[in-house]
This record gives structure tokens, C-alpha cells and sequence, in this order.
């Protein structure tokens, strides 16, 4: 009977694509089969399109709810706020309803710390891009993360471009780094290694096409690998998802990776996940190196403002 199926194709130098295949059989004057006639048609980039446009969907609709409620429900937790700690200034320091007023203080301050981040997805601000020197800063970035991390986890820098520039925002570079060295740190509760590997590489037609993304061209590579739990494929298909997250409740908004995964955008650039269950992840950022030149780029989301846990 006549067939329409879509499946993947492994090609030779071993890159897989998506082809949608339509056949229907051909009979002779008695009715016997004697051929098939159709169609492959490689739709790879279409269904990597299709997958592109479902994530900003999603990023949108984000942003339309923190558009819609956040400013409010800012403003209610700001009076939570103050009031806690109006009555908590008034009262003894050993009276136990101090320590009642803490909670609810604390909790609005994390209430409002989630606010903020959904805003982020609703802002619409404009990014002053310019050539930044990424071995500087990385350097920089590494005596601050020295302190984020706990003493049983290893930081090491490999740097094979240190004099190596993008056009970008350095607060974003940082702010991309503070996410994933963050998540790398929790991904490692018993210790382990932390990586930060800075370097350079030319893609090609092949390679953008093995990647699923990106244009041919000279890239610079930030790298931040740990040798954690690593993730599953499941997971690894949800990561740069609003609001997902592997962390029990309370630990973790999963607005991070949605947040890199905005700003590396914006940056004209584009973020590789490998991982493993079991055999730690890394997480490569794609910055196509810069001309020289500064520019402005209307940005669909602002940069995040802290790290997030995702």
C-alpha cells in the first residue's frame, strides 16, 4: 500500500538527517507489484527550524505571563517585605516571632528573586555588542568562581585562544558563565573536576550540518565541563525548557539554561550540550569570532541579572 513516513538516515561520514519518504507500488495489467515509485526528501532543516520556532514559542508565551502578572505581584512582595522587617525591628531579638518574621521575609525575597527572572523573559532591551577580549575576562571570572566552588571540586582553565575576541556584552559573557559554572558545581554534590576550556575552531558546511546549527565560519569556543551525574537523553532534549527542571522543588526555578540559551542567541551565537548519565556534561558556547567592529542588536531578551540553579 502507498506509504508517507518521516525517519533518519545515517550518512556516510556518520551525520544523521531527516528525510520524508512517499512510495506507492507500482502494478502491471493483472495486478502483480512489479515496482515501487517515490520520493526521499531530506527535510532536516525544516524539522531543525520547526524545533527552533517551538522554543521561542515557548519563550514568548514566558514572557507574555511575566508581562501580564510579574510587576504586580512584585509590588505585593515588596510590602511582605517591608512590613516583616518593620515588626521584625520592633520586636526583641529574643522574641521567638522574630524568627517567624525571617521565614516570611525570606520566603517573599525568593518570591520576588523568581519574579525577577520571569521578567527577564518579557523585557525587550537593546544589546551594545563590541569586541571583547575572552581570555581576560574568563581569567577574571575564574578567581570568582574559585569562591562559588566548594573545596572537594577541582577547577581547572585551558585556554588554546587567549588573545581571541567577540562581538558581545561582557556582563552576558559573565552572566553565562556564573549559570553554567553553577550547574556544573551542583551536578558534582560528592566533588569532582570543573573545566572551563576556552579555544578556537573553523566550521565547516559538514560540520554545521553534523551540529544541526550555526553558520561556516571562525569560531570561539567557551567550554565548561564536570564530571557529575551527567544526563540522560530525555533530559537533554528539555534542558533550555522555561521552568525545567531535575532539582527537587524549591531548589531550582529552571529559568538558567533558558536564560544562556537567550543570551547566546541574541549574541548571534548558539549552545552544544554533551552528556551522559553517569559520566559528567559539557556545555560548549558558539561565538563566531568578532570583525572589529561594534554594532547594536535589538535583543528579544535581556540578560539575566544573577545565576540561576537550574
Amino acid at each position: 500500500s502507498p506509504y508517507f513516513i518521516e525517519h533518519r538516515v545515517a550518512r556516510c561520514d556518520g551525520t544523521q538527517v531527516v528525510v520524508r519518504d512517499h512510495g506507492t507500488a507500482v502494478y502491471d495489467a493483472t495486478g502483480r507489484p512489479l515496482r515501487m515509485l517515490g520520493t526521499v526528501l531530506d527535510v532536516t532543516e525544516q524539522r531543525r527550524l520547526e524545533d527552533q520556532l517551538r522554543h521561542a514559542q515557548k519563550m514568548e508565551a514566558v514572557g507574555q505571563l511575566a508581562g501580564g502578572i510579574a510587576h504586580d505581584f512584585n509590588n505585593l512582595l515588596t510590602t511582605i517585605i517591608t512590613m516583616a522587617e518593620m515588626l521584625r525591628s520592633q520586636l526583641p531579638d529574643d522574641t521567638l516571632v522574630r524568627g517567624d518574621l525571617e521565614a516570611i521575609r525570606s520566603a517573599a525575597q525568593h518570591g520576588a528573586e523568581l519574579t525577577r527572572k520571569l521578567l527577564a523573559f518579557s523585557r525587550h532591551q537593546r544589546l551594545q555588542l563590541r569586541p571583547v577580549a575572552v581570555g581576560p575576562l574568563v581569567e577574571e571570572f575564574m578567581r570568582m568562581a574559585r569562591r562559588m566552588a566548594p573545596e572537594d571540586v577541582e577547577l581547572r582553565l585551558r585556554s588554546d585562544a587567549p588573545g581571541a575576541s567577540v562581538a558581545a556584552d561582557p556582563a552576558a559573557l559573565d552572566q553565562i558563565l556564573m549559570n553554567l559554572v553553577t550547574n556544573a558545581r551542583d551536578a558534582m554534590p560528592g566533588g569532582g573536576e570543573l573545566t572551563i576550556d576556552l579555544g578556537r575552531q573553523v566550521l565547516s558546511d559538514a560540520d554545521c550540518r553534523a551540529l544541526g546549527q550555526g553558520t561556516p565560519g571562525d569560531y570561539v569556543t567557551l567550554a565548561v565541563a564536570d564530571t557529575g551525574f551527567g544526563m540522560d537523553a530525555d533530559t537533554l532534549q528539555r534542558i533550555f525548557e522555561p521552568f525545567f527542571t531535575t532539582k527537587p522543588v524549591g531548589q531550582g526555578t529552571g529559568l538558567g539554561l533558558a536564560l544562556v540559551h537567550a543570551v547566546v542567541s541574541e549574541h548571534r551565537g548558539f549552545p552544544e550540550v554533551k552528556s551522559e548519565s553517569g559520566d559528567g556534561t559539557t556545555f560548549d558556547v558558539w561565538r563566531q569570532r568578532a570583525g572589529g567592529e561594534e554594532g547594536t542588536v535589538e535583543a528579544g531578551r535581556p540578560l539575566p541579572l544573577v545565576a540561576d540553579d537550574t
